[in-house]
């Protein structure tokens, strides 16, 4: 019965982290919105952009490490594209950019129209596996 109850709570907790991950990439796609509709100034909106890359990535991580260390495989195979991805983009910023989000880049480069896209194959991502999961997570419970 411990067992089981460990699991429960674990994928719970990963639950959770997956649906934040996913609310979490919305307010990232409406930053990105408010900078392309000239609501927010760049340099401000790059700052509010650049200061949820780190927490992402970080819950991304502990999602993927949550799974690995409960020793569920298939759930981890299937997070770890999106951890990786992202501390793959946060490890490689280039010198001389205040961010992932950088305010020349993105007006220069038009890179806005990018950054939404990957916002919304993040979002899709996310609802995915939240929905695996929450799958998962009532299967443990039933069984």
């Amino acid at each position: 019965f411990e067992v089981k109850m460990s699991d429960v709570l674990i994928l719970f907790l990963c639950l959770v982290l997956s649906i934040t991950l996913s609310f979490l990439t919305m307010y990232i796609l409406l930053l990105i919105g408010d900078i392309e509709c000239d609501y927010s100034n760049t340099k401000t909106g790059c700052g509010r952009l650049n200061y949820w890359v780190l927490p992402e990535m970080v819950l991304c991580v502990i999602l993927s490490l949550l799974l690995v260390f409960t020793y569920h495989w298939i759930l981890f195979l299937f997070t770890l594209p999106t951890a990786a991805y992202v501390a793959y983009k946060y490890f490689t910023i280039p010198p001389g950019n205040i961010g992932l989000y950088d305010p020349t880049i993105i007006r220069n480069r038009g890179m806005i129209s990018t950054y939404q896209r990957e916002a919304f194959v993040k979002i899709g991502y996310h609802i995915i596996a939240s929905l695996v999961i929450l799958y998962s997570f009532i299967a443990a419970i039933i069984f």
